[in-house]
């Protein structure tokens, strides 16, 4: 049993938690932490609203981790992280810098700036994140009815969430995870490739999945090697495929895993089709290769499954 108690940290709030501290029983706690800014935008390079909240967090720590505790949830809301910053001058100038590094010729401003402000929103919460105590699992519940599979695997991967467990809310049947159990991986291509072409023809994809029920744990390209742990199978858009990715999968397949293709054929031993892959699975199921279990993408230990 458990129990979910909201901890308000606003800039303005005392950090007075007794009325919400007295709803306590015998369950273990998910912490859910509001720092308001679903409701009142924020300036994320003001220093002021960062050591508010630290200090709010010292005093969470203090008053609220004596309790039997699951974790701690930093966010609970949806993507649209521009909606929670105000467009301050350090803002524009970093929004400024960021697009530097980008061909805008093939990307939609508004697009990057939604990228910009997620890479600036998860840095945040990081960052925050490492005033709390280390043996405490933290998460972000993120509503993603709205939200296009494609930009979720996308904008939420372990490329800028790298330290928080992720927990996607939908009433829909979510083809993609970041933390459970599955054999079968999905490889996010580098953000300079994640225009709106390439995310359309990957949502394509996802939606493929979602109708057969099948679910992918999704993996940055370039980090390939460091978290195939327990995949049979990782499924690859090869548009735009990174030396990184090819590098990633080539070890992957030497290791017995299969590279399933969604495009041109990539030329790796065991490969098969993105098509082939849905046919038999949807006939028989998806039978890797025996050697494939004996390998040490099989055999490594798995990631934590998702907060249920």
């Amino acid at each position: 049993m458990r129990s979910e108690i909201s901890i308000p940290i606003h800039i303005s709030h005392d950090f007075d938690w007794k009325e919400e501290l007295s709803s306590i029983k015998e369950e273990k706690i998910l912490w859910k932490l509001d720092f308001g800014c679903d409701k009142s935008p924020m300036d994320f390079y003001d220093s002021f609203y960062f050591q508010s909240f630290l200090c709010g967090l010292e005093e969470f720590s203090k008053q609220c981790l004596k309790y039997p505790t699951i974790g701690v949830s930093l966010y609970q809301g949806d993507l649209y992280f521009k909606s929670k910053m105000v467009p301050s001058e350090n803002y524009e100038k970093n929004f400024a810098d960021f697009l530097k590094d980008y061909d805008l010729n093939h990307f939609q401003k508004d697009e990057l700036e939604e990228l910009f402000c997620t890479s600036v929103f998860s840095e945040y919460l990081q960052r925050l994140a490492t005033s709390l105590p280390d043996s405490i699992s933290l998460f972000i519940h993120l509503d993603v009815q709205e939200t296009p599979l494609a930009k979720v695997a996308h904008l939420i991967c372990k490329r800028r969430f790298e330290h928080l467990k992720i927990i996607l809310q939908s009433d829909d049947f979510l083809p993609i995870c970041f933390e459970k159990k599955t054999s079968i991986g999905f490889a996010v291509p580098l953000d300079e490739y994640c225009n709106t072409g390439l995310l359309e023809e990957i949502n394509q994809m996802f939606l493929r999945l979602q109708k057969e029920k099948i679910i992918v744990r999704v993996i940055p390209e370039e980090s390939l090697n460091e978290n195939w742990e327990e995949l049979e199978a990782i499924i690859v858009h090869t548009k735009n495929l990174s030396s990184l990715g090819r590098r990633g999968l080539l070890g992957f397949a030497a290791a017995g895993g299969i590279p399933i293709y969604f495009g041109e054929p990539l030329g790796l031993e065991g490969e098969t089709t993105f098509e082939r892959f849905l046919k038999e699975i949807g006939a028989e199921g998806f039978e890797p290769p025996t050697h494939c279990s004996q390998s040490s993408c099989a055999s490594q230990t798995a990631l934590c499954s998702d907060f249920e």
